[in-house]
């Protein structure tokens, strides 16, 4: 398929875009998207858990640890029969329509990861074996995302390889894997609609079993919230904790409500700012428009990402990197009990006004957090054998 010239990947690094993804941003009625056709590409090798490896990873062979890093952290969990989208991943996608892709990369050729049948599709000839090394690639498939989304179509799919990114770092360090970005790598070239982002190189770490039992229960725990009665929470108070970890980091700013130990108010890394909390709250409500239920001031918190646009940050890097910093925190707050919702179709204008912030400087991510009020039923997708 070929793109609209707007949404063609030599045209995302023109000065204005940050511009354009953001203040001219126009999203109208969402239109069913178009996800890639992965059938021509024969299929290969099922990728199945290793579940020794996951218990005892020191002890598994690399291919072990990296299948099931694949198999965990980037394709399906769960369905949640009453959510409007389904099904649910180890990190979270708009309308989960799932734009994010990962190729594998080792000494005898590549392989496209097809999630939806856990298993990998062969880009060149050779035949799968499991490999002592490998690099991987995140690419992004713009199609995917309703055209209907203009200039945020970009910005939502690299966000979400900065969530794949940040699910894959998150269990890949228990397994002693570590993924290391690899500056000029040749990702392959799928075609029109295709997004090279990222490149990694997966390298040899001391494998920790407690951290990656850990690292899995939170990603099983990740959760966007509650879908079809509105976002809304049980109305008893969090814990501070996660919260306050994120603001050691700058460039963030929390919207405290109902937190333990933790007076109502907005904080940033340098202290309580002053900005009234209703404020903020009511700032927010009116700049996101999208979904029609929202009540901002009935979560928890609020948690505000802010990036500066120049030259010498990327649009990409920086949208990465917004990504997998909000990853963490959604897996921080799940090993917490608490869901975050990740959302960007929100007016700039307003809350950069509010929080005074520089002329270059902009809320460039949110999430919205809280305890959901009720467990909803869940039906996993993966069940554990051994």
């Amino acid at each position: 398929m070929t793109l609209p010239t707007p949404f063609l990947p030599s045209t995302l690094l023109a000065p204005l875009h940050a511009l354009e993804q953001s203040y001219l941003k126009q999203v109208g009625p969402a239109r069913p998207g178009q996800p890639p056709h992965l059938d021509p590409y024969p299929a290969d090798a099922p990728l199945h858990p290793d579940w020794a490896a996951l218990d005892q990873p020191e002890a598994a062979s690399f291919w072990a640890r990296l299948g099931t890093l694949l198999r965990l952290a980037a394709t399906p969990l769960r369905v949640e029969p009453h959510a409007t989208y389904n099904p649910h991943r180890a990190y979270p996608s708009p309308r989960a329509l799932y734009a994010a892709h990962v190729v594998l990369q080792t000494a005898q050729g590549r392989w496209l990861l097809d999630p939806h049948r856990a298993q990998l599709r062969r880009l060149t000839h050779a035949a799968f074996t499991p490999p002592q090394a490998a690099t991987l690639h995140l690419l992004g498939h713009l199609p995917t995302v309703p055209d209907s989304y203009g200039a945020l179509r970009p910005t939502l799919v690299a966000l979400e390889a900065g969530h794949l990114l940040g699910a894959l770092r998150h269990l890949g360090g228990g397994l002693g894997l570590r993924l290391t970005e690899q500056p000029g790598a040749a990702s392959p070239d799928l075609g029109p609609g295709w997004w090279p982002l990222l490149s990694l190189t997966v390298e040899e770490g001391v494998a920790d079993a407690g951290q990656a039992a850990r690292a899995w229960a939170d990603l099983q725990a990740r959760s966007s919230g509650p879908g079809p009665f509105g976002l809304l929470t049980d109305q008893q108070p969090a814990g501070a904790a996660p919260f306050q970890a994120a603001l050691r980091k700058p460039d963030t700013v929390l919207l405290a409500h109902n937190l333990t130990g933790l007076a109502a108010g907005v904080y940033s890394s340098t202290g309580l700012l002053p900005v009234p909390a209703p404020a903020l709250a009511d700032a927010l409500q009116h700049a996101y428009s999208y979904p029609e239920d929202l009540n901002v001031s009935a979560l928890n918190a609020a948690v505000l990402f802010t990036a500066t646009y120049h030259p010498d940050q990327p649009f990409l890097h920086t949208q990465l990197a917004l990504g997998e910093r909000a990853q963490r925190l959604c897996l921080a707050l799940a090993r917490a009990g608490l869901f975050a919702r990740p959302v960007r179709a929100y007016r700039e204008a307003p809350l950069d006004a509010l929080l005074n912030l520089p002329a270059n400087q902009t809320v460039a991510y949110a999430l919205l957090c809280g305890r959901a009020p009720l467990n909803d039923l869940s039906l996993p997708l993966l069940r554990r054998t051994a």
